[in-house]
């Protein structure tokens, strides 16, 4: 509870209710985000293993899984399809990193603006 000097009787209008909501949607599309972001950082760990073996193994047919089944394919192929699968997900990782830094860029704009009129009245850390 906050002390009675601490307290910022300032009325909340409609557009500061607004930024609040929005506010916690944003903080909620970080969540989600991260979590994409944490799988594709994962998947690409998975990926350099895999591009590692392909490079290691000396067989001819090498299987690729094609949605839920296997293939066999040859090791320069399956090289470069390994390949093509890393430049994809990079792509996307760091697609969901500039979403994150733009997102954060607002919900910081908002924090200050939200501090700035309420104080400490309002709590804003996730």
């Amino acid at each position: 509870m906050l002390k009675p000097e601490e307290e910022n009787d300032a009325p909340v209008l409609r557009e500061d209710q607004d930024k609040i909501n929005r506010f916690a949607c944003l903080n909620s599309r970080v969540a989600d985000i991260q979590a994409k972001f944490e799988d594709k950082k994962s998947y690409l760990e998975v990926l350099a293993d895999a591009s590692d073996e392909v490079t290691l193994a000396d067989e001819d047919g090498i299987k690729f899984r094609f949605g839920d089944g296997f293939c066999d394919v040859g090791s320069d192929e399956a090289e470069e399809m390994v390949t093509a699968v890393i430049e994809a997900t990079t792509a996307e990782r760091d697609q969901l990193e500039d979403q994150l830094a733009g997102i954060r860029a607002e919900m910081a704009d908002l924090k200050a603006q939200l501090y700035a009129k309420f104080g400490q009245s309002i709590n804003l850390e996730s």
